[in-house]
Order: C-alpha cells, then structure tokens, then sequence
C-alpha cells in the first residue's frame, strides 16, 4: 500500500493544526516587528518571540512521542494544557484583553474536544480561564469595570465554546464510530460479493452494447483465457454473436436464455448463456455463460450405463434358459448323426452342430458381459499395454499393413487395472479402428497417451469412415452393430471393462472424418 492511501490518525491531524498555530503566530509577530521596527523594541516583543519558541519546543519533541500515546493519554491533555498557559503569556504581551489572539484559546479548546470529546473540552476550558484571568488581572490595565466584564465575557465565551465543541465532538464520534461499524459491514459484504464472483463455477461478465468487456471473473477468463481487456467478446465466442442482437433489445426486467452449441476444432461444447441488462448502469448488461458439456456428458453416460444394467440383467436371465434347451438340442443332433447313414443329413447334422456351438459362444460372451465387474487392484501400465496391443494387431494377417502409425506414449502410465481384461478392451477398439479404415484412401491411426492433472489421457483417432449421430449414440449397446457378421458385444464388453476401471469414455465421429476415442483413467497414486 502506497503511503498516500495511508489515513492519517486524529492524534496527527490535530498537532498539525497546533503547530501551523504557533508558525502563524510567529510570522505574524515577525511581520509586525519588520512592519513597526521604528518604534518597537527587542524588550516589548522579546518575551511574545521567547513563549512562541518555548511552544515550538515543546511541539518538535512531541513529534517524537505522540504515536507511542494512546487517544486519551494524560501527557496529551497535559501539552494542550501547557498550550493554554503559553497562549495566555502570549495574550498578555501582545494587547492583553483586547488582542486578537484570544481566538487561540477557543481554537485550543476545540482542537483539544476532538480528541478528548466533551470532558477534555471542558477542562481545557477551566484551565483556560484559570491561566487567562490570572494572567489578566495580574496586568497593569485591569483597573476598570470594562477590564472585568470583558474578563467575564471571555470566559464565559471559552465555556461556552468548550460546551459546544464538547457536544458536537461527542456526535462526530459517535457517528465516526457507527460509520467504521457500516464501513467494516460494507467491506465485508464486499469480499463476500468478490468471493462469490471469483469462485462462482459459471463465468460471469458486465458489456456495453458493443459487446465490450467492462468486467469478467476468473472462470471467464478460464473459459477465454486469450481474451483482452475491453475485447469484444462476440469475436472470441462466435455463437454469442448470432444472438447479441437479441441481447441488446432487452428492456427493464427482461431477461435472454439460450441453450447454444460450440463445434471447434478440438471437441464439441455446449453452453448456457443467460443476458439481463443492469438496472443501474445504462447500456450495461450482465452475461452468465455456464459450460454444459461435461454435465450433458455426465448424464448421457449415466443413462447409457442404467440402459446397460437393465439389458444386462434381463438378458442374462433369458441367456440361461436358452443354453439348457441348446444343450439338449447339441446331444439329440449328435445321437442322430451317429445313427445317419446319408451323407448329406450328415452334413447338415454338422452344420447344425456348428451353429449351436455359435450360439454357445455367444451366449458365453453374453454372461460374461452380464457378470458384475471386480474392481481392479493391481498396478498395470497403460504404456506396456498398448504396446502389447499393437504387436498383436500387427500380427493379425486379417488387416491391412499400409496404416500409418504415429503412438506418443510416455515412459511409464501406472494405474490400477487389470491388465489383461484391459488388453481386451483395447484390442476391440484398435481393431475396430483398422476396419473403418479399410476403405479409406490414406489410412491413419494417431495414438497419444498423456498426464493431465490426476488422469492418465488416451486417445486413439482413426481416418476411418466415421459414424452418424445414430450409430453413435447406440454405440456400446449390446448386440447393436454395423457389421454383417458382427454380434454387438464387442464394444458393449469393452465398455463394461473401462468402467469397471473407473475411466470416463468420450467418443467423437463425423462421417467421412474420422472416429476418436478418449479415456480418462485415475493416476495410481
């Protein structure tokens, strides 16, 4: 804080003004000596010069000593006191009764109410008329009835000023005391009002109607962090524009809302925006943006996984009491081969055992799908994992050998998993990746494992064929799939894994662009 915001105290305030009083004084006498030098001498002004530069003296050792004195210290009241006695001498050898600088001692007595309230004032004004009226009557010129009613009159002044300044001093501090109890009220209800605009999880901002920034919080400036002071926020947040229009035809209690989509180059974000105008600024309107992407993610996982649990458990059941009537259906077939001398009621013995053996599997694949996940206990590296994973797809004859590779791991990406069931899941998905590649000109697969914060950041993004909104949303459903022999289990199990490893899956495809499969999993710790 710079000395200049600084208040200064009252203790300050008021010696100020006592020493100005005294410098004042002396110029004055100073000035009246050069003024009448012919006919003054040293002997008459002599002791005004000596009692002003005794006071000085007095004031110069006080600058010393008067921040170590409390508001109400008795040597404080002492100086103003001895200021009194001075001012007097002072009087007397300049005028006596009739001088102007009487109006010191009113001047002292206030001053002195402003620190000592109405007590201090009248005591000051006892002392005042003690020191005055002896100094007075002491003097050669009290002599006449004009010199005491005089005498009379300016003490009853000094008590009546003393009265005055005391009561008016007593309301200065009290009112002084009731404004610090406002001013601490007002602060805090200040930082209460700046804690709850900087912590507040939407980002809120004040702009004029040219969309200007006049005012944005911290979760502004993390929503548009390469936004400038008095920027225009429709150039960095271009779907505001579409509706600034609207915005800004807002009158009185009128208020906007919007639901609006964001597509950048990076992922896809929806936004809540809420615009009112400010009732006491004209031409200024308050903007609430709230990011709904991770919410809207949030629920759309929730509700796959409950659509999930729900087809799980009822097909489970139904899984059941098909492979009990499969199993006798495989022992009747095989008792009638045996028994079968046709070649070809032969063959079709062995075509129907095959396809029970199909059923069976499936029906194996479907149970395990169905069975509740263990959570996973063991450290398992991410790294050593898909490296593992992309041996085996290079091995596998079955897909093309022209894609371009480009994997960013880091050296180690401990979690807690289970290592094969993991494999699995990523297998499923890179080979997934290499089909929807299969037709595309230039076959790509990026592969990029990173730390961000407390999660371990996979991503694999394919230059495959892409998917519609549809196939998308239906993506990790059990038996729903694209492919003409496929079963729909492969992803549903993959799924089923990842989330049984704590990840958060997100999934963007465009047809013609491309499909990119993120996962967050939890850093072993």
């Amino acid at each position: 804080m710079s000395v200049s915001n600084v208040p200064i105290s009252r203790k300050w305030q008021v010696e100020s003004v006592r020493v100005l009083l005294y410098i004042f004084s002396l110029i004055v006498l100073i000035f009246f000596y050069f003024w009448q030098a012919p006919f003054v001498s040293w002997a008459l002004l002599g002791p005004s010069f000596l009692v002003l530069g005794m006071g000085l003296g007095i004031h110069f050792f006080l600058f010393f000593k008067i921040d170590s004195m409390s508001d109400e210290s008795a040597t404080l009241l002492t100086t103003f006191i001895v200021d009194s006695f001075f001012i007097s001498l002072y009087v007397y050898f300049s005028s006596g009764s009739v001088s102007l600088f009487l109006l010191l001692h009113v001047i002292n007595i206030i001053l002195g109410s402003f620190i000592f309230k109405g007590k201090g004032a009248v005591i000051l004004a006892l002392v005042t008329s003690f020191n005055y009226s002896w100094v007075q009557v002491l003097g050669p010129e009290f002599k006449t009835i004009a010199s005491l009613i005089t005498l009379t009159i300016n003490n009853l002044a000094f008590f009546g000023v003393a009265g005055l300044a005391g009561y008016l001093s007593e309301k200065l501090f009290q009112t002084e005391t009731e404004l610090k109890v406002k001013e601490g009220q007002l602060r805090s209800l200040e930082d209460l009002y700046e804690l709850i605009i900087e912590k507040s999880p939407v980002a809120l901002l004040t702009l004029d109607k040219d969309s200007r920034i006049v005012q944005m919080n911290t979760k502004a400036l993390m929503l548009f962090p390469l936004i400038k002071s008095e920027g225009r926020l429709t150039e960095f947040f271009p779907p505001l524009g579409a509706v600034w229009s609207q915005i800004i035809s807002l009158d009185g209690q009128d208020e906007f809302a919007r639901e609006i989509d964001f597509k950048n180059e990076i992922e896809d974000s929806i936004f809540k925006i809420l615009a009112k105008p400010i009732a006491k600024a004209e031409g200024l309107f308050l903007l609430v943006i709230e990011d709904l992407s991770q919410m809207r993610k949030m629920e759309y996982h929730l509700k796959q996984s409950e659509k999930l649990a729900a087809i799980g458990g009822l097909a489970a059941g139904v899984a059941h009491e098909i492979r009990n009537p499969l199993a006798g259906i495989s022992g009747s077939v095989e008792l009638l081969s045996q028994q079968t001398q046709g070649e070809d009621d032969r063959k079709l013995m062995k075509i129907i055992l095959k396809e029970i053996d199909r059923l069976n599997n499936l029906i194996t694949e479907f149970l395990e799908y169905a069975k509740p996940a263990k959570n996973p206990t063991e450290p398992s590296d991410l790294n050593l994992i898909i490296r593992d994973v992309l041996g085996n797809v290079a091995q596998n004859a079955q897909l093309r050998k022209d894609v371009k590779l480009r994997v960013d791991l880091e050296s180690e990406a401990m979690i807690k998993g289970f290592s094969d069931k993991l494999k699995q899941a990523f297998l499923n998905i890179v080979i997934n990746a290499y089909q929807a590649m299969e037709k595309s000109p230039q076959a790509e697969l990026d592969i990029s494992l990173k730390k961000i914060d407390r999660f371990w950041n996979l991503k694999i993004k394919d230059s495959g064929l892409g998917m519609n909104e549809q196939t998308l949303k239906r993506l990790f459903e059990p038996f729903y799939t694209t492919k003409s022999k496929g079963t729909g289990l492969g992803l549903a199990v993959t799924h089923k894994i990842l989330e049984s490893h704590h990840a958060v899956i997100n999934v963007r495809s465009q047809l013609g662009q491309g499909t990119e499969f993120e996962f967050n999993f939890p850093c072993l710790e």
